[in-house]
């Protein structure tokens, strides 16, 4: 439902000026707003496209948006998208793949190792430090 508006916005600050010029704030008037929006909406609709929807795909859920108490909130609904992860565009594919895929179960381990070496390594510096400060000087 958002793609639609984000959509529908799209299309109405493309082509039809004075419907904008009518509807929108006075702030949002300038030409500099307008392609301000009409490139976030781009952005994100690229982002969806290429990655968070093959991303959706791999992990077998849709994305879905409900109000709850005048606020609007996303959850998720797990369902088998086999014949949707077959039918990704190659680019699609291989941002699923590689992306998702090696990120998870090859690099994120080793970068949290070494994020955790970092640490210790900082403590360690710290306590001799500290050490060093506790010390007497002897004159």
């Amino acid at each position: 439902m958002i793609s639609i508006i984000n959509d529908v916005c799209l299309f109405l600050i493309e082509y039809y000026h004075e419907f904008v010029y009518l509807f929108c704030k006075k702030q949002l008037m300038s030409r500099r707003n307008l392609d301000k929006i009409r490139n976030n909406i781009a952005w994100n609709r690229l982002l969806f496209h290429y990655i968070k929807e093959p991303h959706n795909i791999y992990e077998n859920r849709y994305e879905i948006l409900y109000v709850e108490k005048n606020n609007l909130y996303s959850g998720y609904i797990q369902q088998l998208r086999t014949k949707e992860f077959l039918n990704l565009k190659s680019f699609q594919y291989l941002v699923a793949l590689l992306y998702y895929i090696e990120i998870q179960d090859f690099i994120m381990p080793k970068v949290i190792n070494f994020i955790v070496y970092l640490g210790q390594f900082f403590l360690f510096i710290l306590g001799s430090i500290h050490t060093l400060i506790k010390w007497p000087i002897n004159k």
